[in-house]
């Protein structure tokens, strides 16, 4: 972040000091918190980790995590070029979450990006 927009969430009252929350938030959490986009920056702090690593366990056992995982797998077996805006309006969800369920099922090796956001394809491997 440059040093005048840096000024701007100060005076604004969006941050209270400037370059202390990123280190924090990795030393507690790690880096896979934040989802890094084109056009935005997404935290993601989990409440109870005990609860999270009860999740990760059954994600491991499952891996479709629900339905909305399965309509865009469809999505891209059927359209290998479709884009994530693309799966956002027919499923009617947004892209943030679209993006975060496209992250766990790369995570999980279940599909794969193969180019640019533009002009890549995917490579569903499981489903």
């Amino acid at each position: 972040m440059n040093l005048e927009l840096q000024q701007i969430m100060v005076q604004l009252d969006y941050i209270e000091q400037t370059g202390h929350g990123v280190p924090l938030i990795i030393s507690r959490y790690g880096k896979k918190v934040f989802d890094i986009t084109e056009n935005f920056i997404t935290v993601t702090i989990p409440l109870n980790k005990k609860r999270e690593n009860t999740n990760m366990i059954k994600e491991s056992t499952n891996w479709l995590t629900g339905s909305k995982d399965e309509q865009i797998l469809m999505l891209m077996k059927n359209n290998r070029n479709i884009r994530v805006h693309e799966i956002s309006k027919l499923l009617g969800v947004g892209t943030t979450t679209v993006t975060k369920r496209i992250r766990h099922l790369k995570e999980r090796g279940i599909v794969e990006r193969n180019g640019s956001k533009k002009n890549g394809w995917w490579i569903v491997k499981k489903g």
